[in-house]
């Protein structure tokens, strides 16, 4: 029982540690007031969605930045 405690306990002690992997593919926008996960994607590089339904239009509104799907 201590050996399954001290393992679950150091497993979530070492993912805390670390940084979250990047949800968006690389080299494209990941935030837009929050994270856009692939399939999805910002912007018009198709290489960062799976194709034209899951495009995500980033726009400013008050400063604040606010995603949308593209039309």
């Amino acid at each position: 029982m201590f050996s399954l405690f001290f393992l679950l306990w150091n497993t979530s002690t070492e993912a805390s540690s670390n940084q979250a992997p990047p949800m968006a593919k690389p080299n494209c926008q990941q935030l837009c007031g929050v994270s856009i996960p692939y399939p999805f994607g910002i912007g018009p590089n198709k290489d960062c969605y799976i194709d034209k339904w899951f495009e995500i239009e980033c726009r400013n509104y008050s400063g604040r930045h606010k995603p949308f799907l593209s039309q």
